[in-house]
Parts: C-alpha cells; sequence; structure tokens
C-alpha cells in the first residue's frame, strides 16, 4: 500500500492519495485507487498506465468499485504494474454543457520490491506455474510445501494449443517471456498481477509476440540490460530477437533473426556470460564428429554500430556468430557461472562427458578461441540403480563456506529404456539430480546424487538467486520438487565421499526436501505406472508440488532483491538547502524475517553513478531511456545528457561535467551551481556496478522542494503572463501547435491547483477561464488564493495575423495590455490618489499596487510576443518600480523568453520588414531573465540578441 502526499486542489481536480493491491477471485490482483473528488459517475473517469513514455488504457472494475467512497478498482492488460505509473483523468460537465478534463499526477504503482520465484511452463496445459523461493522453509513450517505454489497463469490462446516450452524473466522480476512451441509465438506474462499481458494493443485480444510462421520456438533468454529477449528455434538454426525495451518504438515485437552456422538438428538451450557480452547455444549435433556442439555469438552492446543494418559498420559481429566448440554427444544443458570467462553444459548422449566446463581463451569477437574439460557421470558401481544418467540441464553456484564451486545436473534418464541396464530399467531407477563438487575446478567430480524418482524424467533445475534454493521439474510425475541447497553442501561435507555411492543424499538427510519428499510408500497404488509404489508419506509436510498434469518442461528463476537502499530526500524534502545530499547504502531492502536483505560488501561496489533530473524513469532519468524521435537507438548509449546531474565514483572520486571531488560511495551533495528550483519535483536514481553481476543495479525515487513562504501578503504565490505574437510561419498547423503549447501550460498550473484568466480585447477586461478540449471556455469561478494564477494575454484573438503586418502593432498591444493589467490590479486592491488627493507633494501621481502586482511576477513571451512583455515590463518599471512584490527588498519579477524575435527591415521576408518593432530589453526592474532557443528552428535564422 502507498499513501500519497497531497496538496489542496480545486473540487473538481481528482487527487490519488492511496494504491492498494488486492487478491480477487475473479480477476486476480487488482489495483485499488482512492482519493478525493472522483465524482460518483464511473463514466466520468478514465484510468491511464504509464510505461516508457506511452500510455496504456486501463479497465475500471465497477462491481469491485466504490465510487461513494472514492474508492475505484482498476486492471490492465497491456503494462506490467511493478514498472507502471498510474493516473486518474476525471472528466466534469458545466450548466452549459461544457466538459473539462483534470488528470490526477502519475503515481508509482507500490510493490515489494523483494522476489524469489521458480517459474514452470507446463507444456499439455498452457499454464505456467509460479513457485515461492523467498521464504520456502517459513511457508512450510507454518502450513504445507502446497502453500508453495503462487500461482497457475494460462498463457498463448484458448481456443488452441500452444505449449509453453521455456521461460525467462527481465532483471526486474516483473516481466516474464514464455515460448510457445506450438503456436510460434512467445506470451508476456506479469509476474505482480499474475497474468499473461497483451504484447499487441491494437489487435482485438490478449495476443503473444508473433515469431516467423515457420517457428519452434524453444529456449529463450534475456540480455542483462532488459533490451533483448533471444529465442532459440528447436527444429532449425535461428535465433530471434524480440526488442523488450518499453520506451522502444518495437517495444515487445520480433526484430530480426540471428543466423546460426552447423546446427541442421536445431538448438536446444541458451544463455549468456555474467558480464553480459556473449550469447552461448547448445546444439546437439553439427560438428565433424557428429557430436554437439556449444556455439557462440557477440551480444556486446559496446560493438553494437550505429547501424546494424549496414554491414560496413558492423566490423565486430554484433549479433553475429562467432564461434563454436565441440562437446560430447547431444549436448543440451547450459548455464553461465559467477566468471565470465567459464560456462557449463551437459551432454545427454555420452556420460564421460555428461558434465563440461568451456573455458573462454581469446575472446575477441574477431579470433574466439575456447576449451573444454570434463567430469563422467557415473555413481556406485555399473549393476546398481543408482546413478545420474542423460544429463539434460544443469546450474552451478560458489559456495562462500567452503570456498568451493558446485554443480546441479539434472539426469532425466529416459534415454535408453528397455535396455535392460538396471540404472535405467531397475524398479528403482529414475530421474535425479546429481551434485557435482570442484565445478569450475581442474577436475569437476560428480559425488552424490538425489533419490531415483521413477518416471520422473527431471528436465530442469535452477537456483534461486541467494543459492539457498534448488527447483526441478519432473514431468513425468507433473511435479516441481525444492531442495534445501545449504543442507545438501553441509551433507556433501560432512559425510564420506563412499557413503553416496550407494544411498542418495536426500535420504542421508531428510531435511534437504523442502518440497520433494517422494519415496518409496510401501503400499500397492499406482504400481502399474510407478513400477513400485512411490508417493508423498502419510502426514508429510514437504511434498513436491503436484501441478495436477501439465508436464512441466523446465523451470527458471525470476528474482529482484534490492541492494541499493535510497536514504535522502524522499517525499518532501523541506530543508532549507537547494543543494541537497543524498544517500544510500548498499544495505539491501530487509524486511520482518530479514530473507529479503541482501547486503553487500562495499569493496565489491567498484562504480557508482547518481542520476538527478526533472523526468521520471522511462522519461530521461535513465540513460536509457529513449524518446519516441529516435531511428535506430542503440542500446548503451545516454540518450539523455543533459539531466541535472550525472556523477560517477569510482575509486574513490566523484566525477561529473564540470567538477570532481574525493567523497564516499554512499553520498553525494548537490554542487552550486546545480541548485534545484522550489517548488519543483525531481526525480533520482542510483545506479550500481557490483562485481560478478552483469547487470547494473539501479533504484530510483522522488521528492519535491518545498515553495517557500510567499514575500507579500498578496493571495496569489504568483501570476504567470504568457503571451505570444505573430508569427514568420502563419500556417494554421504551427499557430496550432504554439497555441497547444501555450495551453498546455496554462493547463499544467491549473491541474496543479492555479487559476487561468483570459485577456478579451473587446471588454479590456479578463476573464476566468478553463480548458475544454483546446479551447478556453469562460467560467464564473473566482480566482482560487494562495495558488498561481496565469494570465493569457491572447491580444491578437479573432483577427487575422497579416492585420498586424505593419510598425507600432506591438507596442500599442504592450499599451492596451498594461492598461489592462492595472486595471485588473485595481480590482485586487490597486488605487490612485490618497485620501482626496491625487498626487504627493512634489506632484507625482499617487499609485498604490494592490495584489496582483505585489505577487511575484514572471513574464514568459514566445516569438514575438517577447516583444509585447519587454514593452509591458518598460512601462511597469516606469510607474510601478515596486511590481513583484511589496517594496524594492522582495521583488520578483523574471521575464523568460522562447525563440524570441522582433521584425526589423533586415528580416528575411519582404512582408515582415515593415513592421518595425522595438527591441527585446533586459530592464532595471526584471531581477531575473532567462532565454530559449531551438537551434533548428526558424528563429535559429534570424535570432536576436537581447539587450
Amino acid at each position: 500500500m502507498l499513501d500519497v502526499p497531497t496538496q489542496p486542489v480545486p473540487d473538481t481536480q481528482p487527487v490519488l492519495e492511496r494504491l492498494q493491491l488486492q487478491y480477487d477471485e475473479q480477476q486476480g490482483r487488482v489495483l485499488y485507487l482512492e482519493g478525493r473528488n472522483f465524482g460518483t459517475n464511473l463514466d466520468d473517469l478514465e484510468v491511464n498506465f504509464h510505461l516508457g513514455g506511452k500510455v496504456y488504457p486501463g479497465t475500471i472494475l465497477a462491481p469491485l468499485s466504490q465510487p461513494e467512497q472514492e474508492r475505484i478498482a482498476v486492471t490492465t492488460d497491456f503494462v506490467p504494474l511493478a514498472e507502471a505509473e498510474v493516473s486518474l483523468k476525471r472528466t466534469t460537465h458545466s450548466v452549459i454543457d461544457t466538459q473539462t478534463e483534470t488528470e490526477t499526477e502519475r503515481v508509482k504503482i507500490p510493490i515489494d520490491g523483494c522476489v524469489e520465484m521458480a517459474m514452470v511452463p507446463r507444456q499439455t496445459s498452457d499454464t505456467i506455474s509460479l513457485v515461492n523461493t523467498l521464504n520456502p522453509e517459513q511457508v512450510i513450517a507454518q502450513t504445507d510445501s502446497k502453500d508453495l505454489l503462487l500461482a497457475d497463469i494460462p498463457v498463448g490462446s484458448p481456443n488452441r494449443e500452444d505449449g509453453p516450452r521455456a521461460i525467462a524473466a527481465t532483471s526486474n522480476a516483473s516481466r516474464a517471456y514464455v515460448t510457445l512451441n506450438k503456436s510460434a509465438q512467445v506470451a508476456l506474462v506479469d509476474l505482480t498481477a499474475f497474468k499473461q499481458l497483451d504484447a499487441q494493443p491494437n489487435v482485438e485480444g490478449i495476443n503473444g509476440i508473433d515469431l516467423p510462421s515457420h517457428a519452434i520456438p524453444s529456449a529463450i533468454a534475456i540480455d542483462s540490460r532488459d533490451e533483448y529477449a533471444y529465442v532459440a528455434d528447436w527444429k532449425t538454426g535461428a535465433i530471434y530477437v524480440i526488442d523488450i525495451n518499453p520506451s522502444s518504438d518495437f517495444y515487445n515485437q520480433y526484430i530480426g533473426t540471428i543466423e546460426v552456422e552447423n546446427a541442421s538438428l536445431g538448438l536446444r538451450q541458451l544463455a549468456m556470460s555474467s558480464d553480459g557480452t556473449r550469447l552461448f547455444a547448445t546444439t546437439p549435433g553439427g560438428s565433424d564428429t557428429g557430436r554437439g556442439q556449444i556455439l557462440v555469438f557477440n551480444i556486446d552492446p559496446r560493438d553494437r554500430p550505429d547501424n546494424p543494418a549496414d554491414p560496413n559498420q558492423n566490423t565486430r559481429k554484433w549479433h553475429q556468430q562467432i564461434g563454436r566448440v565441440e562437446g560430447g554427444y547431444g549436448v543440451e544443458g547450459l548455464a553461465a557461472t559467477y566468471d565470465p570467462t567459464k560456462m557449463v553444459f551437459t551432454s545427454r548422449g555420452e556420460e564421460p562427458k555428461g558434465y563440461g566446463v568451456l573455458t573462454i581463451l581469446n575472446n575477441d569477437p574477431l579470433s574466439f578461441e575456447a576449451v573444454t574439460h570434463y567430469a563422467q557421470l557415473t555413481l556406485g558401481g555399473l549393476t546398481d540403480y543408482f546413478d545420474v544418467n542423460e544429463a539434460v540441464s544443469v546450474a552451478v553456484m560458489y559456495d562462500e563456506e567452503s570456498g568451493t564451486d558446485y554443480a546441479f545436473v539434472a539426469g532425466r534418464n529416459g534415454r535408453m529404456i528397455g535396455s535392460g541396464i538396471e540404472s535405467v530399467d531397475g524398479s528403482k531407477a529414475g530421474g535425479n539430480i546429481g551434485i557435482i563438487k570442484d565445478a569450475l575446478g581442474p577436475n569437476p567430480t560428480l559425488v552424490a546424487a538425489t533419490r531415483p524418482i521413477p518416471n520422473g524424467f527431471t528436465n530442469g533445475v535452477s537456483l534461486s538467486s541467494d543459492n539457498k534454493y534448488l527447483t526441478a521439474s519432473y514431468p513425468g510425475i507433473d511435479s516441481t520438487f525444492v531442495f534445501n541447497v545449504k543442507e545438501m553442501l553441509q551433507t556433501v561435507n560432512s559425510t564420506p565421499l563412499e557413503v553416496f555411492e550407494e544411498k542418495p543424499i536426500d535420504d542421508i538427510n531428510p531435511s534437504i526436501s523442502l518440497a520433494a519428499d517422494f519415496k518409496d510408500i510401501g503400499n500397492a497404488i499406482d504400481s502399474f505406472t510407478r513400477k513400485i509404489p512411490y508417493g508423498v508419506p502419510n502426514n508429510s509436510h514437504t511434498g513436491p508440488i503436484s501441478l495436477g498434469g501439465g508436464s512441466p518442461f523446465s523451470v527458471a528463476t525470476a528474482s529482484s532483491r534490492p541492494i541499493v537502499n535510497l536514504q535522502n530526500p524522499i517525499g518532501v524534502f523541506d530543508e532549507e538547502t537547494l543543494t541537497p545530499t543524498f544517500k544510500w547504502n548498499f544495505n539491501g531492502e530487509g524486511d520482518e524475517t530479514d530473507v529479503c536483505a541482501t547486503p553487500v560488501d562495499e569493496d565489491d561496489v567498484k562504480e557508482v553513478r547518481l542520476y538527478v533530473s526533472v523526468f521520471p524513469e522511462g522519461e530521461g532519468l535513465l540513460p536509457r531511456d529513449i524518446w519516441p524521435e529516435l531511428d535506430s537507438p542503440t542500446p548503451g548509449r545516454d540518450y539523455n545528457p543533459n539531466r541535472i546531474l550525472t556523477a560517477t565514483w569510482k575509486e574513490g572520486v566523484w566525477t561529473w561535467n564540470g567538477g570532481s571531488q574525493a567523497g564516499a560511495k554512499d553520498q553525494f551533495t548537490l554542487p552550486d551551481d546545480r541548485m534545484l528550483t522550489a517548488g519543483q519535483e525531481y526525480y533520482w536514481a542510483v545506479e550500481a556496478v557490483i562485481n560478478g553481476s552483469p547487470t547494473p543495479v539501479v533504484e530510483d525515487s522522488q521528492f519535491k522542494t518545498p515553495l517557500p513562504p510567499s514575500p507579500s501578503s498578496s493571495p496569489f504565490t504568483s501570476v504567470t503572463v504568457l503571451t505570444r505574437g505573430v508569427e514568420p510561419q502563419n500556417d494554421e498547423e504551427h499557430n496550432r501547435l504554439l497555441n497547444s503549447q501555450i495551453n498546455a501550460l496554462a493547463s499544467k498550473i491549473q491541474e496543479a491547483g492555479g487559476s487561468v484568466m483570459k485577456y478579451n480585447p473587446s471588454t479590456g477586461g479578463w476573464q476566468s477561464v478553463t480548458l475544454n478540449g483546446n479551447s478556453w471556455v469562460a467560467t464564473n469561478t473566482t480566482p482560487i488564493e494562495e495558488k498561481p494564477l496565469v494570465l493569457l494575454a491572447d491580444w491578437m484573438q479573432g483577427l487575422d495575423a497579416s492585420s498586424f503586418y505593419n510598425g507600432g502593432f506591438a507596442e500599442a498591444a504592450a499599451d492596451s495590455m498594461f492598461a489592462s493589467l492595472v486595471k485588473l490590479d485595481q480590482q485586487y486592491g490597486g488605487k490612485v490618489g490618497e485620501g482626496s488627493g491625487l498626487y504627493d507633494a512634489n506632484g507625482n501621481l499617487i499609485r498604490t499596487q494592490g495584489d496582483i502586482f505585489n505577487s511575484p511576477l514572471h513574464f514568459i513571451g514566445l516569438g514575438q510576443g517577447a516583444v509585447v512583455n519587454t514593452e509591458m515590463i518598460q512601462r511597469l518599471g516606469t510607474y510601478f518600480p515596486n511590481a513583484g512584490g511589496t517594496n524594492a527588498s522582495n521583488r520578483d519579477l523574471q521575464m523568460t523568453t522562447i525563440d524570441p524575435y522582433d521584425y526589423d527591415p533586415t528580416f528575411p521576408e519582404p512582408v515582415f520588414s515593415t513592421v518595425l518593432d522595438p527591441e527585446v530589453v533586459v530592464w532595471d526592474n526584471v531581477t531575473y531573465a532567462d532565454n530559449y532557443s531551438n537551434p533548428k528552428s526558424f528563429v535559429a535564422k534570424i535570432h536576436k540578441n537581447i539587450a
């Protein structure tokens, strides 16, 4: 649940105050929005989800909503909740049947940052199962291993057989991508909402990602930056590439194929090196000797050319095959290690080479070279039932306690059924998991194995990210097993090795079984299919997770354990300074049971980057945030270099554009030249490069700087005058664009609780207005006190621009606007004279400012509007020298010019050369002036210096 800090707003402005996720049996996880000013008519409300600079519609669930209590239930079929922001838009209707739309601020959805689960595709039931591997011991101690099952999620289309085969999750455990072996698609799953998402929002229904129609997708891997998903074809030598960057124009689309050599029998598994630069694939044949191979591809983002389609640019073979290494017969299993120069693999058809280690000797993509060495998969004698046969999957880890590498190998044991071999056809023979010690060393050795499960056909293994739990799929008995790794390794290191040659390790130490207590129970149940009676013992709370059918083919892990813990500033930052000190630590996110806390040794933190921006993640905070105009973005580049701050810590020194200083890796004080603005919302993120992690760890947050106390007794915190003029590009589209920009600025201030008034040329007065579509509609509302006021100085309203192609119009407009401002100020307490007299003793007219001129003033001029504003400001300085405050000591009069120009005889278009505008001048009564110009605009050709 998230409580959102709010401020006073108009009664028609909806405000989000609380967001909460709850489970509903019909809808799954539902997001509830609570707040105020929602109204009671759900038809007037619209929910939007924001991700990657795009807006996706939400669905309001009327039966679950309580509009009278301003509690709205919503869901979405398009975006993962853990990555999205949400906003609520309300339409209000006036008595004259005009409509006004107002929208809340976008709010990040509250998601538990700590996620650890095993993902199990069930091929024959078109579902995936999610298994809790975060705190399984605690769950089982309270209830039963059955409660480790978090969700069963249907994937694919309900009217066909899709065959989910493999699965991979993004690094933040928000999204999962599931290969659909029988429908040439990849399904997208929200791991927070526990539902399949629609990867094609413009097509009716819940759709997957289309691959080429002939594709038979099997294995899948996601790159370390969550930019691409790579999908292996089971039958042909091809790797399909999917763009999975939410900021990309091609998000969740197939974008190309990596061609594969020497893979006529298709590909089996994929894995990336731990540094994220190499993609490896296994194929069961294709070598000169008929053995299988490990194929190698360059996916290093540093080698990506600006134009990947141009072969002359791709000199480093990015997204191309750079090597192939021979393995044993039937190479299949594949896994990365903590060492980026080593990979491990299995060969299902050759026990002497059942487990292999690939070591890279030369990692240059132009001259790649690697070697292999092996461990034989044999336990005990040749005539007993106990062995590890047909290795098809592998996972590897480093045990800090013993200082040793261990690998866990899934032995399917189905390749030679009918051969009469006891370890294959014996009554106790079956699929199991082998444990290999010194897994990356020169002599890896199979030292122990779990209990063989008859007809289990063990097919996949996966370790939790903290290496505490091992999950394995047993499709033959439609079950998933979970083992306690710590108990396994303690048993290996405290038991004579000869004991393991005859006895399964989980028979020696039953505590190894967290959800794996499946054994000979000594009765005749199911004797026909099991050969001997195997099952879960009575009163056992640690039986395997029975999935009730579906054939769980593989298993993978989704994990997100926050390492960086942001401390300050968060929320409303109420310190006086606008150069805050950002603080964080590397202690991870703790909880009541401490299962998520994953503190990092600070010596392992090699580099830290701090980003500060006015834009949130997805819109400019992070380097990877891509803006829509990019035709061919290059992953790894910083597309937002002009954020407020990008500072990098390395080897004890912080550096940024314009400075450097020694400092600690867990805090940074904003330099004086990057001082923030009061009353503004800011976003910041810390990115840490950790030893052994291919993906930099990123955490982000936001804060607001408070507005200073009003310097006067004015009811308005500021008065902003927005002025435009005659445009040299006098076409309807350009004028519409300019008006939309002005309207957007004014409406944003109004949405935040301010008021808007518009100049009426026919009366010379100011009228309160509200935005209805693209037009401002008059209202009878009174400007709100203690809030900003915007004045739209539309002096050309209703007249053709060509009417002003002559000298003096800008000055005349300034005279009229100035007179109307004086009149408005008099409505708020301004006056002329004192008592019965109009003049002081020196003969000067007595003028007293009202609340308009006593307020902080901000004149914003666009184009020729800068001329009109500079003339108004000149008159203010002459007749009201204290305008912008109550006296000379507290004045605040800001002048902003955007693409300014004044027409004169040198103007490139003759029709404007007779306009003869005055020069744009920053007068002495201006306390702050700023100018903005687009170097690619028409204005750049006629740029004028501002005096």
